[in-house]
């Protein structure tokens, strides 16, 4: 399914190492964000490069109706920018196929990289529809088992549905879930989000508690807000609690 097999480097476990690994929609829908969507992940990119709490590796999909590896297994510092030939925006969403791709991948990665945190970020503005690998069962049971076992957390970001209630579905913390507004300013705000919750995680020592970390749910709720403010919805009073 995917076109490249993981590289396998060894790196100090002793270093507060931090595994991201990236899963990006390219499907067909976000065509127009295109050049949005390419200059916010590698100016999320540019901002990783620059902090120094702890080590980071970097694992990047992308995924349409196939998975594309960017790259896996990547001194943060030394991950390259992603340009218009790798980011190609055609095809449907198999949004199940490239999360658990990515699981298996990274699960053999961590096996020699032993990571102390493992952190999933997903960025997709369409549901599910084109997967022939991987089921929603499948997919949740991976979910929960990474979570509950290896202390992996994954960050979902979702546009054109309601993102919170679709993560928490598939095992993911509802917390760390949010819907966005499919636009300029919105996929902007987005990757300076996730900068700064990935920021979190890495300063974290684990990730036991991060989604309830404040900081970490201030910067949620801005994204939350955006999308809320630009589709003209009112938080129901149990949101706002």
């Amino acid at each position: 399914m995917a076109k490249n097999a993981p590289k396998k480097v060894m790196e100090d476990s002793e270093k507060n190492l931090t595994h991201i690994v990236f899963i990006l929609d390219k499907s067909g829908s976000m065509y127009q964000l295109t050049a949005d969507t390419i200059g916010g992940f590698n100016s999320y990119l540019d901002k990783q490069k620059e902090e120094s709490v702890g080590e980071a590796v970097v694992s990047c999909y992308l995924f349409n109706t196939e998975t594309d590896v960017l790259y896996t297994n990547k001194d943060i510092k030394k991950a390259k920018h992603m340009t218009t030939k790798e980011y190609v925006a055609e095809g449907g969403t198999a949004l199940y196929d490239a999360v658990g791709f990515a699981i298996s991948q990274t699960t053999k990665i961590n096996e020699d990289l032993k990571p102390q945190k493992t952190l999933f970020v997903i960025m997709t503005d369409g549901m599910e529809n084109s997967s022939r690998e991987y089921s929603h069962k499948a997919i949740k049971s991976l979910i929960e088992s990474k979570r509950k076992d290896a202390g992996w957390e994954f960050i979902f970001m979702g546009a054109n549905f309601e993102a919170e209630d679709f993560a928490e579905d598939l095992g993911m913390s509802r917390k760390l879930s949010m819907t966005y507004a499919a636009d300029k300013e919105g996929t902007a705000l987005n990757f300076g989000t996730l900068h700064s919750l990935t920021y979190n995680a890495r300063k974290s020592m684990d990730l036991c508690s991060f989604a309830d970390d404040e900081d970490v749910q201030t910067e949620v709720e801005k994204v939350r807000e955006y999308r809320n403010k630009k589709e003209n919805i009112i938080p129901d009073d149990d949101e706002e609690e």
